[in-house]
């Protein structure tokens, strides 16, 4: 980030024709549909900063240069740009390394390095935002020597919506904390940027309804009106407090997993204030325990999201931290999502389903998890998941398959048949596969849904849900009905491997 500045936009308003605090698209556009110089403005910022990328792509391409040297190079100057344009393009970027069905794999490996690394703004800036936040939450004047003993002169981390600093609350006296402080203009920089590009988006929507474009069954303003709520629930830090209080309570019975005690008292829209947690990250330990702490983390993930129903679906490195004690901390808790019953349940059944190769019901199963839309035919699709199932099966069963390459796989379907990656499940994607990651640095046999299957069978033993139960019946009989003691046994011996697991 050295040497990268972040432009953002000011944007006068006020109570009266203030911007939307959440996503509200009707909203959005009274707000800036007047205010055409904004526009403008922005549109220039984004073109004069994205000019030397495109030049340089043009003159490559002029020049016949594609060496890997040229492709380093460019991939630099990308995430340069992007970080320097501000909060939307990064999080935008990081949507997008995640979403095989809309991007190549080349693409999505140099997105995903965009990660939060980005300058840090002024001090005095921040400190004058914590004092107006305070003041407003406790409805007088109130200073950060009013709340903390401590606080550190310059922040300790900055991402894109904001900087932490490291502080010691007065009450509860002692406490160290974690403060973070957003970025002034951020919500006015980001709602012009969502305004500008779902415009754009509504345009190449239109041009591929009018057949200018290759159709790939892609609506882009839909995948963009999903992201930007999830986005807008990232700006308001009260939102981000309240997750990681249920996430805390959720994570109870996991006594090897910390998440770090939050303080609404002292939370509000921008500013977020919680326990400060001692670590290394997770990624770049070299403690003996990370194969062990990663299986920690995929039961925690599984916790949420075949369980609890809220998943936490920003998992990206630097926010799994190994604690001194060697227990594994999970942080931020700003991008959320709720998993329903019937994904829930839908998810159990499809693995069921790939257990015995019952192709056809997981084609079913697809379309009740809105892979496949409602009025599709399934049964020509159901030949294309015999062939990448029977792919992934083949190196040791369901237990082996590796579960980024299924995902990649799976994401080809998309560009032959109306099957489609939806939003929620691109999330876990992107969970599973940063804990797969971790993991395979230190053991290349690491296969995740063999670490996952002890879970797994435990809920199919112990859920009283009548959807979970017929799903046992159906993975100890199968479709015939016969009874199959070895998948019985297996399943009991994973419940044992659970157990055993717990008490570690």
């Amino acid at each position: 980030a050295d040497g990268v500045e972040m432009r953002l936009v000011e944007i006068p308003t006020d109570d009266e024709t203030g911007l939307p605090l959440t996503y509200d698209v009707e909203e959005l556009q009274r707000f800036f549909d007047p205010k055409v110089g904004v526009q403008l403005f922005r549109i220039f910022q984004v073109a004069s900063t994205g000019y030397p990328l495109i030049g340089g792509l043009i003159l490559d391409r002029l020049l016949g240069r594609s060496g890997p040297e040229v492709q380093i190079e460019r991939a630099a100057q990308f995430n340069s740009i992007v970080t320097s344009l501000g909060p939307f393009f990064i999080k935008l970027g990081q949507a997008l390394s995640i979403r095989p069905d809309l991007l190549s794999p080349r693409a999505m490996v140099e997105l995903q390095k965009l990660c939060d690394k980005v300058p840090s703004y002024p001090s005095e800036v921040a400190f004058a935002t914590l004092q107006s936040e305070l003041t407003e939450k406790f409805g007088q004047p109130t200073t950060k020597e009013d709340i903390f003993t401590e606080i550190t002169a310059e922040p300790v981390a900055a991402a894109s919506l904001g900087q932490v600093y490291r502080a010691t609350l007065r009450e509860p006296a002692g406490t160290e904390v974690a403060v973070k402080v957003q970025r002034p203009a951020v919500l006015e920089t980001v709602s012009l940027d969502l305004y500008l590009v779902r415009k754009a988006a509504g345009l190449f929507s239109t041009l591929q309804d009018l057949g200018l474009r290759d159709s790939r069954r892609t609506d882009f303003v839909a995948l963009l009106d999903e992201f930007a709520a999830r986005f807008y629930e990232e700006l308001d830090y009260v939102k981000e407090c309240e997750n990681g209080i249920r996430v805390e309570r959720d994570m109870a019975g996991l006594e090897r997993v910390v998440v770090p005690k939050n303080f609404p008292k002292y939370c509000s829209r921008r500013v977020h204030v919680a326990e400060w947690i001692e670590g290394e990250k997770l990624s770049q330990s070299q403690a003996d325990d990370i194969r062990e702490l990663v299986n920690v983390g995929v039961v925690a993930y599984l916790t949420q999201l075949l369980d609890k129903g809220l998943f936490h679906a920003d998992p990206h490195p630097g926010n799994m931290l190994r604690t001194p004690d060697g227990r594994l901390a999970i942080l931020d808790f700003g991008l959320m999502t709720q998993i329903t019953d019937e994904q829930r349940y839908g998810m159990v059944e499809a693995i069921a389903h790939l257990v015995h190769r019952d192709y056809s019901e997981i084609g079913a199963d697809f379309k009740k998890l809105d892979f496949i839309p409602a009025d599709v035919d399934v049964r020509p699709i159901v030949p294309a998941l015999s062939r990448v199932f029977d792919a992934a099966l083949a190196g040791g069963g369901a237990k082996g398959i590796n579960f980024n390459e299924l995902a990649a796989d799976l994401a080809q379907i998309t560009f032959e048949y109306p099957f489609r990656i939806p939003p929620y499940f691109a999330l876990i994607i992107r969970a599973i596969g940063v804990l797969e990651g971790i993991a395979l640095v230190g053991d290349p046999d690491f296969a995740i849904v063999d670490e996952a299957y002890p879970y797994l069978s435990k809920q199919l033993l112990t859920d009283p849900s009548d959807r979970l139960r017929a799903t046992f019946r159906y993975m100890v009989y199968g479709r015939e009905g016969v009874f199959d003691a070895d998948r019985l046994i297996d399943l009991l011996r994973a419940l044992e491997a659970f157990r055993v697991s717990e008490r570690l």
